[in-house]
């Protein structure tokens, strides 16, 4: 960016980092951020306006708004598909998943993709990533969702709410419903069962080790919950629900 322009802007933190770096190597934790790469690779080809920074635990991803309401919900849709496939690709990621956290909002922002970055857009993220985002999940700022107001709403061809890119929480507040991302080109679940049976052996996994400290298990029972709202949608991952009282045996 040469100046500070009007931009939809999702701020990203990766739960759990700093403990994640005290206990890996160094190889362990580029093999991590590597998964970054990986996600931004695919999408970069569809959305090339993409900006996207990252500093330590903190991931600014910004995406130019247009004065055309068309390339606005298209570049929109873009940065919601783009921040799901990262919350689900590094969460699963083999024996390095952590779960991400964060705020999407629009207004003017800024960022050289390097040391610099700021803008009411940013504050506005930071402020509800520290007061609204109690859970793993990415709240999306009405403000922000002002090109279509009804993503949270399955389109009249579509029989299930979980194919749309927002949820709305208990809440009240919209959040990425990042599991539609493992959605076939038809909106079907895939055929292949590692997609959702590595994000519950993820959410397992959690649940156990965290069982003792109630703060963070409340978060793991709230990916739960969301797993099991999702996967109850489709015959193909009712079997794939997480039960209360979790074992890794």
């Amino acid at each position: 960016m040469d100046k500070p322009q009007i931009c939809y802007v999702a701020m990203i933190d990766i739960m759990g980092f700093e403990n994640f770096v005290d206990s890996n190597d160094s190889t362990a934790i580029l093999t991590y951020l590597r998964n970054f790469i990986t996600v931004n690779s695919v999408f970069n080809s569809i959305t090339p306006n993409m900006n996207v920074s990252v500093v330590s635990d903190t991931i600014a991803i910004a995406v130019p708004a247009s004065d055309d309401p068309k390339t606005n919900t298209t570049r929109y849709l873009h940065l919601l598909r783009y921040v799901s496939a990262m919350q689900y690709q590094i969460f699963t990621a083999p024996n390095l998943g952590l779960p991400l956290r964060g705020a999407i909002t629009k207004g003017e922002f800024y960022s050289n993709q390097k040391d610099i970055l700021f803008g009411k857009a940013w504050n506005r993220a930071v402020w509800l990533e520290k007061n609204k985002v109690n859970f793993p999940r990415v709240v999306v700022d009405k403000d922000a969702n002002d090109c279509n107001c009804m993503l949270i709403m399955p389109p009249p061809s579509r029989k299930n709410y979980r194919e749309a890119p927002l949820r709305q929480d208990s809440d009240g507040e919209l959040y990425c419903n990042y599991l539609s991302s493992i959605l076939d080109h038809e909106e079907k679940p895939p055929k292949d069962p590692s997609f959702i049976l590595s994000h519950k052996h993820s959410i397992t996994k959690n649940l156990c080790a965290t069982k003792d400290d109630n703060r963070l298990y409340e978060k793991y029972k709230w990916m739960r919950d969301y797993h099991n709202w999702f996967c109850s949608g489709y015959d193909e991952l009712k079997d794939y629900l997480i039960a209360e009282e979790v074992s890794l045996f």
